[in-house]
């Protein structure tokens, strides 16, 4: 007979969740104070391994969230939104497809695309 799998709850022993960076952060200095491991500061402060051991080595930054990382920074995404919302005071209402070409377009142009369009995110 097949066994029934059950979902183990979030934060205990199996699935991590952590809303804030704060687990992150305590995790990440108790490492580099030397006071944990890796492994050890994971299990602790209940981050995932491979999360932790990115930040440590400086592969991504502490602050990164959840997700891919963004290909335009907050002040081209506010120019953008601010060039979007002048086009539709205009008349010139956009979709989604239209929006994805133009962030496409300018990444061209400042050679930061590697090929297609830039996904709905």
């Amino acid at each position: 007979m097949p066994r029934k799998y059950v979902k183990k709850p979030l934060g205990e022993g199996g699935r991590r969740s952590y809303k804030n960076n704060n687990e992150m952060t305590q995790a990440f200095q108790a490492v580099k104070e030397s006071r944990l491991g890796i492994r050890q500061a994971a299990k602790v402060y209940g981050v995932y391994y491979h999360s932790l051991l990115c930040r440590v080595n400086d592969a991504c930054p502490l602050t990164a969230g959840v997700g891919r990382f963004s290909l335009l920074s907050e002040q081209e995404e506010a120019d953008l939104a601010e060039g979007i919302t002048l086009l539709a005071e205009w008349g010139w209402g956009l979709r989604r497809e239209n929006v994805c070409t133009m962030v496409r377009e300018y990444l061209d142009s400042k050679g930061r695309l590697h090929s297609g369009n830039p996904g709905p995110d």
